[in-house]
C-alpha cells in the first residue's frame, strides 16, 4: 500500500503575512484560521516560513510544517526560487482591520477593558516572565565576568571563573530550548515572536562566549556580551507586549 501523505500545512490563527521574516517587515497580507498554506522555504533561524505567494508567516502559528523546508535568503521570492504561485484555489486575503477579539498576530486587548486569561494564557505569561528574568540575570552575570576578565587576563585560566562562565552559557542555551518548546496561545503570538527572536540572539551570544572561553579570547567574549545589546531590546519588546495585554 502507498505510504500515507503528510497532512497539509495550515495556520492556527488569523495571522499576518510579512514582506520578510520579522515583524519589522511590511504587512502584505493575511491568513485565516485553518487555512492551508504552501511553504516553500524558511529563514536561517527556522522561525519564519516563506509561502508560495511571497509572504512570510511566523513559524509558531503554523501546524504541520514540512520537515525539509529549505533555508532561503531573507529577500527570497517565489520567482527567485523558481516556484510558481498556485493559480487555483482561495487566494490569501489582503490586510484588513481585524477585531481585537479575533486576536491576530499583533493582537491587542479591547480598548478600555480588562481581559480574562484562561489557564493556557496564565501559564504562558508566568513562563515567559520567568524566562525573561533568567535571561536578564544571566546577561548581567556574564557581563560582570567578562568585564573582570578584561581587567585581569589571568582569570581566563582560572578554574572558578571558567566554571561560572560555562554555567552561565549553559543557562542561556537551556533557556533558548525552553523558549522554542513553548506553544504560545494566540493571544500572545506577537509577544512570542519577539521572545523567539531574543532567544536566537542569546543563542548567538552563548556560541561566541563558549568559543571565547575555549580559546581564551577576550575579543570573542566581548563579542558575546555585545550580542546582548541585540537580544535584550527584543526581550524587552516581548515583555512590553505582554504587559500591554495583561498588566
Amino acid at each position: 500500500a502507498p505510504a500515507p501523505s503528510a497532512p497539509p500545512s495550515t495556520v492556527k490563527v488569523n495571522a499576518n503575512l510579512r514582506a520578510g521574516p520579522g515583524t519589522e517587515f511590511e504587512q502584505i497580507g493575511g491568513t485565516i484560521t485553518g487555512q492551508t498554506i504552501n511553504i516553500i522555504g524558511q529563514n536561517a533561524a527556522g522561525d519564519w516560513y516563506l509561502l508560495d505567494n511571497g509572504g512570510w508567516v511566523f513559524a509558531n502559528l503554523v501546524d504541520n510544517p514540512p520537515a525539509d523546508a529549505p533555508v532561503v535568503p531573507d529577500d527570497a521570492t517565489p520567482e527567485s526560487l523558481g516556484v510558481a504561485p498556485l493559480q487555483q484555489g482561495p487566494q490569501l486575503p489582503t490586510p484588513t482591520p481585524v477585531p481585537a477579539e479575533s486576536q491576530p498576530e499583533e493582537s491587542q486587548p479591547a480598548a478600555g477593558g480588562a481581559i480574562t486569561l484562561g489557564l493556557a494564557e496564565t501559564l504562558y505569561l508566568d513562563e515567559a516572565r520567568n524566562i525573561a528574568s533568567r535571561y536578564q540575570t544571566t546577561a548581567d552575570a556574564v557581563t560582570g565576568l567578562v568585564t573582570n576578565a578584561a581587567a585581569n587576563g589571568a582569570l581566563l585560566q582560572d578554574a572558578t571563573w571558567t566554571d561560572e562562565m560555562n554555567a552561565a552559557i549553559n543557562v542561556l542555551r537551556r533557556t533558548g530550548e525552553q523558549v522554542r518548546g513553548v506553544d504560545a496561545p494566540p493571544l500572545f503570538a506577537a509577544a512570542h515572536i519577539d521572545l523567539v527572536s531574543a532567544a536566537a540572539s542569546f543563542d548567538q551570544a552563548a556560541a561566541l562566549l563558549e568559543q571565547g572561553v575555549n580559546e581564551g579570547s577576550i575579543d570573542l567574549l566581548q563579542q558575546g556580551v555585545d550580542e546582548f545589546s541585540t537580544a535584550l531590546p527584543r526581550l524587552d519588546a516581548s515583555m512590553e507586549r505582554l504587559d500591554q495585554i495583561a498588566p
